[in-house]
């Protein structure tokens, strides 16, 4: 029995010493590969308790063995069947962790690397939201302040850690215009806009949009954007240029009425009898003289409205009456372009509001005149013109023609002062490219809207919003 336990000794502890020599390179190895991950330490400490536990029991079998040979030899030997048994299946089962840990470090790396950057994403967006000229103010759903921008602070006139504080000293600055029971109307789900708004000789637009979940579907509402633009340089160079034109165009229309009289006085052959290439030539002047006077007259007409000294005189106007008159003004005109102007409206609904009569039948001529000029003369055209109730909210004119449409890369500039598309430019018509412009200012004015839907060469329908009140 003394050899046998001398065997067992002499063979045992070598074998436990190599092979936990063995199992605690494997477990470093899987600790390196799992880039010392949770699940690699975890490993390691498994290792290190199980080799203790052996160790501790070898010891204990040592000990039994000395001072009980038999009990010794009869507890050593399923010990070491076990502890050779154990290790053969960790080794094992080490290897197949080994490729699941290769796995593992590929997923880390990926997800570290797209970690990495998306934290580069953000701190760039973060970069460009704080220092961009616009005053950005990002809320969530209740109110609470989730980022606000240096120009914001700067708007207001103080940088304090309290975003809260500086939200409340926002509201203040704008209590005149409201500003804190429009952001509240938003947060309700009702956006809305303050154009050139005067403030401590400052002029800014400021702009409340809610943030819209589409990429879900649900179009849940999920914050609130506060956009504030100090505009004050561009609107005093804005009035100054309409100053300009104003003048321009007084000074221009005094000597243009007096052209246009001498040469009706000379047509009317009151200062001698005129042969027929006079006659035509003077006619030729004349009609060149009227297109200039009307030009000027828009140019004044464009000016007045792009002032900030717009006067809106509020009055009920039955819409339905005026959009008649217009229609009876242009026929002649639509006669000469082929054109059919056909209107449809309720006429069992008394269709009146309360609004500038005169501003918006200037914006509803200009839309059918243009759908007069940009008609196709080869054409039998009709322009359609209809009043709708937009669910007791808002009365909608359409007006629908079949005439030359706008390209794609017009329609963005569609109400831009002086603009006029390419296809547009090729029609025989002496439009200055401001009747657009300034309908859309003056729906604004109104409370109103003005948009379009357009394909070249199928033609445009314009639409015109305005409030029932």
């Amino acid at each position: 029995m003394e050899i046998l336990r001398n065997i067992i000794l002499i063979i045992g502890w070598p074998i436990l010493i190599l092979g936990s020599i063995l199992f605690i390179y494997q477990s470093y190895n899987f600790y390196k590969k799992t880039q010392k991950l949770a699940l690699g330490k975890l490993v390691v400490l498994e290792t290190f308790g199980h080799l203790l536990s052996m160790y501790l029991l070898g010891f204990l079998s040592t000990y039994i063995m000395f001072i009980n040979l038999g009990k010794g030899v009869i507890i050593v030997l399923p010990i070491f069947l076990v502890w050779i048994v154990v290790m053969v299946i960790v080794y094992q089962v080490s290897k197949k962790w080994e490729e699941e840990a290769a796995k593992i470090n590929i997923l880390f790396y990926k997800i570290k690397e797209r970690t990495e950057q998306l934290l580069q994403e953000k701190n760039k967006l973060t970069h460009i939201a704080q220092n961009m000229s616009t005053g950005a103010i990002l809320l969530d759903n209740i109110g609470q302040v989730m980022f606000i921008n240096n120009e914001a602070k700067n708007i207001v006139g103080f940088s304090s850690e309290n975003e809260e504080e500086i939200l409340g000293a926002l509201f203040q600055k704008f209590s005149k215009h409201k500003l804190k029971e429009r952001v509240s109307r938003c947060i309700a789900g009702h956006p809305s806009n303050l154009i050139d708004v005067e403030v401590d000789n400052r002029i800014y637009e400021i702009f409340l949009r809610c943030l819209i979940d589409h990429k879900s579907g649900s179009r849940d509402i999920f914050g609130h954007f506060v956009w504030i633009r100090d505009v004050t340089e561009e609107k005093l160079l804005e009035r100054t240029k309409y100053k300009f034109i104003a003048v321009a165009s007084h000074k221009l229309r005094t000597p243009l009425t007096s052209i246009r009289g001498f040469v009706e006085l000379l047509l009317e052959d009151k200062k001698g009898k005129l042969n027929a290439d006079q006659k035509q030539w003077l006619d030729n002047i004349n009609k060149s003289s009227k297109i200039m006077v009307d030009l000027v007259n828009k140019l004044l007409k464009a000016s007045e409205i792009q002032s900030v000294n717009l006067k809106i005189d509020l009055s009920r106007v039955q819409i339905d009456k005026i959009i008649e008159e217009i229609i009876k003004k242009l026929e002649p005109m639509a006669n000469n372009k082929n054109c059919i102007i056909k209107f449809n409206f309720p006429k069992d609904e008394i269709i009146n509001t309360e609004t500038d009569g005169n501003l918006f039948s200037h914006v509803v001529e200009s839309v059918i005149r243009n759908a007069i000029i940009y008609s196709l003369p080869e054409r039998f055209n009709d322009i359609e013109v209809e009043i709708t109730n937009d669910k007791s909210k808002e009365y909608i004119i359409s007006v629908k023609d079949r005439g030359i449409g706008m390209p794609e890369e017009a329609k963005t500039k569609i109400f831009h002062k002086f603009f006029r598309a390419e296809n547009a430019l090729l029609t025989d018509t002496e439009e200055a490219g401001i009747s657009m412009s300034a309908a859309q200012v003056i729906m604004k004015a109104l409370g109103g809207r003005i948009w379009f839907n357009s394909k070249e060469g199928e033609g445009t329908t314009f639409y015109i919003s305005i409030p029932i009140k």
